[in-house]
Parts: C-alpha cells; structure tokens; sequence
C-alpha cells in the first residue's frame, strides 16, 4: 500500500499567555538575597495561571513548568537609566530537582528595571542583548535549527510588584504585551518582596506523533516500534545572525533573519521521537525501554518535536522526513519475531500542511503501521511506508 497524506491541521492549542512568577528570596540574612552593592537575587516562583490581557500562547500548552519538563530561564535586566556602555544584569532561573529554582540574577535594591528573558534556542551560540531604549531593544544571535526536541520561548511581557511571598491572584498586576518594566526592586522586608511576573511565547509550532497498527494487518501480525526518528531533508540549520525584537505596541518576539542566509547542506537535525527528551511513550518493559506494542483500535501518543515556523522559511515548512524501526511477530508465536529491524520511511511529512505550521499551534500526527506484504501474503517484501494523518 502507498502512502497517504491525509492532512487535518486543528489549531489545538490557541491559549492565552501563561504567567511565570519569579519572586525575590524573602529571608535578607541568607547569603544569596543581599550581597555587595545592596543586591537582591530574583527567584522565580513558576505557576501555570493564565493573564487574559496578555495576547500570547500560553505555556501549558505543550510545555507545561512541571517536574521533569521545565527549562531554563535565560534573563536580562536592564536599569531604567541605562545609558551605552552600562552593566545589564544576566542570570538564570535553573530548574531544581526539589520542584523550586535556582538563580543567578542579580540586581540593585531601589531600583527600577525592565526584564526580558527566553529559554535556550535550539542550535543558537552568541547571545546578545542590544538597548537603545524601551522600544529598541532586540536579541541577537548566530545559528538557528529547524526543528527540536525542545519548546523555545521568548517573553512577550513582564511586570513586578512588592507582595507577600505567596500571593492571591487577585494581587497580581496586569501584563501589556509589549511592556518590560517591573518597577523598582526593593529588598526583602516583612515577608515581601519585588515579584517578577512573566509571560512567555511560543516561537516554534509542534508536532505530537501518535500510532497505531492496521486493523487488518492486527489479526495476522503483531508490531512492536524500537525507534522512531524525524529528520531534515534539507539540512537542518540556517547560520547567520538572527534577531528577536522587544518592541512595545509592535509583532512581540517576531524573528527575523539575515535576508541573505539560507539553509545549510552541511548537517542534517534529528530527534529522536522514542527515547529522547521530548518523548512521551509508554514502553512494553519500562525498565527495558526496548518496543512499545502497537494496538489497532487507538492510537498511542510517542513523543513530539518543534519545528520552525513556515513564515521564516519562505513560506514553506521545512522538509522532514520520519523513519520508524520495528520488529513484526507472527500471533501463532508470540515470543519468536518474523521480522526484525523492519523500517518504514516517509518523506516531507508537512508537505499538504497547506495552512503552514504556526507558532504556538500543537498539530497531531497519528500514523499507522500497515506494510505492504500483507496484500501479497508474503513476508519477504519490504515496506515501503506509514499511512499519515495530521489533525
């Protein structure tokens, strides 16, 4: 049987933005909270609240700050005074294993600041941070790939308040896409402190891939998938500078590229759908993480990957393709594989995604396993691929 491509593109997660909730330490005697200079770490409490006046995608969406899935928090702070040549305060909220964070940003008691922050950019070296003003300021950086095992996210607000250290919703402060400004910073005193509210984007759309075999085929064979890979086709990095815009009032977080780059030949990017970190697959032996038995009345979720928007290539999603490893075994003889290390490869998977993949959009992908063989009865042919529908 041939391939089919039967695209359905449901915009699955449309959401408002999530708030990160970043907080001072609230005790001024530990070593961390104040230092040289009056300086207050910031320490960023994350919850999953959604702020309705903040236009963006929301962080549950697909990557949820839970236990396991939550990444780094690159931040800057900027002085509202700031003038060329001063410091900017960098740092990092790093997720701990007790559920809380670490920090390294630091920053000046009494002062007001604005606050910009993203977590790491899949392929990208050479970050920087360029303030003119409020209404000029942008991310620089060189390289980017096309797809990922991990959610990129940018901040399209932020904002602060002086509040107990656990406070009620109805406490906390609007968000305007477009502004940064926290406010002043004050130090610890009386269990309060300056918190950081954030919201963040979604800069990459994601593909969540699920399976299930023939139902047909399910009555003579059993299939159990060992590997699943997606890959670029056409190489898997755009070199070159590339920048994010900060700007009040303007498309928050929009990319933007060297007009002159185009994607490199020089390496391909791959993501490991089964076992890497994005996966979500439930294995026949958990311990094993060997197969994961299809069955034919549903599909099983795997895993996902992110992938670059189509807006930034030109209007066209990049080309991948998926390959999947599997072992066929006969229902006379379960124990005993067929067929071993069998593959089914499909080529540009997102080709009929005629709407072109949009930021912040979760498209499902379910596949099914139905080789070829089963027409012809004989099981010395190959398969040549999987029946594709995306929702």
């Amino acid at each position: 049987m041939g391939i089919k491509g039967l695209l359905h593109k449901t915009n699955l997660i449309r959401l408002c933005a999530s708030v990160l909730l970043a907080a001072t330490a609230l005790v001024s005697c530990q070593r961390d909270d104040i230092v040289d200079r009056n300086l207050v770490t910031l320490y960023p409490v994350v919850e999953s609240n959604i702020e309705t006046t903040v236009l963006t995608r929301a962080l549950t969406g697909y990557s949820a700050y839970n236990s396991g899935s939550r990444q780094t928090i690159r931040a800057y702070a900027v002085n509202h005074d700031y003038t060329p040549g001063d410091e900017i305060a960098t740092g990092l909220f790093s997720p701990s294993a007790d559920g809380g964070w670490r920090s390294t940003l630091k920053v000046e008691a009494d002062t007001s600041y604005y606050v910009y922050s993203y977590t790491s950019l899949p392929g990208a070296t050479d970050y920087r941070l360029n303030f003119t003003g409020p209404n000029d300021v942008n991310l620089t950086f060189s390289g980017l790939s096309l797809i990922s095992g991990t959610d990129p996210l940018v901040s399209t607000a932020a904002a602060g308040k002086y509040l107990v250290k656990n406070p009620a919703q109805v406490d906390y402060p609007k968000l305007t896409e477009g502004s940064f400004s926290i406010g002043e910073v004050k130090a610890p005193a009386n269990d309060k402190s300056t918190k950081v509210f954030l919201a963040m984007k979604h800069l990459f759309a994601k593909a969540t891939l699920s399976f299930k075999v023939d139902p047909t085929y399910n009555e003579l064979r059993t299939i159990k998938v060992k590997q699943v890979t997606v890959s670029t086709t056409a190489g898997g990095t755009l070199p070159g500078t590339h920048k994010i815009n900060f700007r009040k009032n303007t498309d928050i977080a929009q990319l933007v590229k060297d007009e002159t780059t185009s994607v490199s030949n020089e390496s391909q990017t791959s993501v490991d759908i089964l076992r890497g970190e994005s996966s979500t697959a439930t294995f026949d032996d958990p311990d094993a993480k060997d197969c994961v038995t299809l069955v034919p009345d549903s599909f099983i979720e795997f895993g996902w990957f992110t992938f670059l928007p189509a807006t930034y290539l030109g209007g066209n999603n990049p080309s991948l393709s998926i390959t999947v490893t599997y072992d066929v075994y006969d229902k006379s003889n379960p124990a005993v594989p067929l067929r071993q290390d069998q593959t089914a490869t499909n080529g540009n998977i997102l080709k009929n995604l005629t709407s072109g993949g949009a930021a912040g959009n979760n498209y499902r992908i379910n596949l099914t396993v139905n080789p070829t063989y089963l027409i012809v009865l004989s099981d010395t042919d190959v398969s040549e691929g999987l029946e594709i529908e995306i929702n």
